[in-house]
C-alpha cells in the first residue's frame, strides 16, 4: 500500500510539473511571437525615421537655397534703386548760394 500511495504522490507530483512546463512553453510561444512582432515593428520605424531624416536634409538645403536667392534678389533690388532713385529725384538748380 506505500508503494502504492508513493507512486500516486509521485504521479500527482509529475502531473502537476507537467502542466507547469506546458504553461511555460505555451508562454514561451506567445513571448517569441511577440518579439517577432516587435522586431517588425522596429524595422518599419527605423525605415521610417531614415526616410524622414533624408527629407529633413533635403529640406533645409532647399531652405538654404531659398535664402541665398533671397539675397541675391536683394542685391538686385538694392542695385536698380540705387541707380534709378538718384534720377528720379529731378536736378537741383545751381543758384550759386551754395
Amino acid at each position: 500500500k506505500s508503494e502504492r500511495a508513493d507512486a500516486s504522490r509521485s504521479s500527482t507530483e509529475l502531473e502537476r510539473e507537467l502542466e507547469r512546463i506546458r504553461s511555460i512553453s505555451e508562454n514561451a510561444v506567445a513571448l517569441d511571437e511577440k518579439a517577432r512582432k516587435l522586431t517588425r515593428k522596429t524595422q518599419e520605424l527605423e525605415l521610417q525615421v531614415s526616410t524622414l531624416s533624408a527629407e529633413n536634409q533635403e529640406l533645409r538645403g532647399d531652405r538654404s537655397l531659398s535664402y541665398l536667392i533671397y539675397g541675391g534678389g536683394l542685391i538686385v533690388v538694392g542695385i536698380i534703386g540705387g541707380l534709378i532713385l538718384p534720377g528720379l529725384r529731378g536736378r537741383r538748380s545751381n543758384s550759386g548760394w551754395a
